[in-house]
């Protein structure tokens, strides 16, 4: 009797595993859109006198508005969630929303030193940063087909960003350059540093993914204005050229920061990763559709493979080694 119990158990196990893997990869299409979308965004409702902090800082507000709204939605639980939040939670998120502040200014600092080619392909590296601190920090390894998996993304990236911007115009001399292409390289470091910290909260320690956005937001955001300051030299007001049509791009921006938490507590923070690079084909997709042109071949060959690596990814775990008695 207690075998059949126990084989019940297994069995509604692997039922929620599956559930959760199957919301998981839905979060995952609709994050690699949110994300291939963000640019066109920007571009249409933005207006360029606004500055990036302006944007970030927005962004982390939105996540704790929409964080509070889905945690009062779900009852009597998300009530009590929220009243269970305290400033020691949010003294323990501020660390990784400490690391995603200083990821954000090397970012934007190593964009203005280099050209986009060189950008886009040192970025791609937080795919393999994501994967070594899951290793030496939660021990979490990688099968042989996941990293083939992981560097056939990551060269389908780096591919596609020096295809779509083979004529671009690197103008900097090589001390900006360097100086430039060692921000990018530090920000994806931190950015696998970030995700694998966030990774091993969400599933080491079971926390909610809404509640961390929401206390990562809270925490995260006087670090923004610190930034600021702290990189323009003097205090400015950041949303002196704000305009209203800047929320539908910021709340874009907050809906895929709460799917990032679902995506990193249900398949991981590598996962996330496959997303974005997906979003970056989108991105190239959505452009030439809004110019009336076809999808380049380029496009549709990376959005094959990226599909194709994530599936072997995800379907292809490390083996579980079993003890011998």
């Amino acid at each position: 009797m207690s075998s059949a119990k126990k084989k019940n158990r297994q069995a509604r196990s692997s039922r929620a595993m599956d559930a959760s893997t199957r919301v998981g990869l839905i979060c995952c299409v609709a994050l690699a859109v949110q994300y291939g979308s963000a640019p066109m965004l920007r571009d249409a409702f933005v207006d360029k006198a606004v500055p990036a902090s302006a944007l970030v800082l927005a962004t982390e507000f939105a996540k704790a508005i929409l964080a509070v709204c889905v945690l009062r939605a779900r009852g009597s639980r998300g009530v009590a969630e929220l009243h269970n939040c305290r400033l020691s939670t949010i003294v323990a998120s501020s660390a990784p929303a400490i690391v995603y502040a200083v990821q954000n200014f090397l970012l934007q600092s190593g964009a203005s030193r280099i050209d986009g080619v060189s950008f886009n392909c040192l970025n791609q590296l937080k795919l393999v940063s994501a994967a070594f601190f899951l290793y030496f920090l939660h021990g979490k390894r990688q099968s042989t087909i996941q990293c083939f998996a992981l560097v056939g993304v990551t060269v389908a990236g780096i591919g596609l960003s020096v295809v779509g911007a083979a004529d671009a115009q690197g103008s900097e001399d090589s001390a900006e350059f360097l100086l430039g292409a060692a921000y990018v390289i530090v920000a994806s470091a931190l950015s696998g540093l970030s995700s694998t910290a966030c990774q091993i909260v969400l599933q080491k320690y079971d926390k909610d993914p809404v509640m961390l956005t929401f206390e990562m937001a809270i925490a995260g955001a006087p670090v923004v204005v610190c930034v600021e300051w702290l990189s323009s030299g003097v205090p400015r007001a950041i949303f002196s050229s704000w305009t209203i049509l800047a929320w539908i791009p910021v709340l874009s921006a907050a809906i895929g920061g709460l799917l990032v938490g679902e995506i990193t507590k249900r398949l991981g923070s590598i996962a996330k990763g496959f997303s974005v690079v997906c979003g970056l084909v989108l991105t190239g997709v959505l452009e030439a559709s809004s110019r009336g042109e076809s999808t380049p071949t380029t496009h549709v060959l990376a959005l094959f493979v990226i599909v194709m690596c994530s599936y072997l990814h995800t379907a292809y775990p490390p083996g579980v080694k079993t003890k011998v008695a």
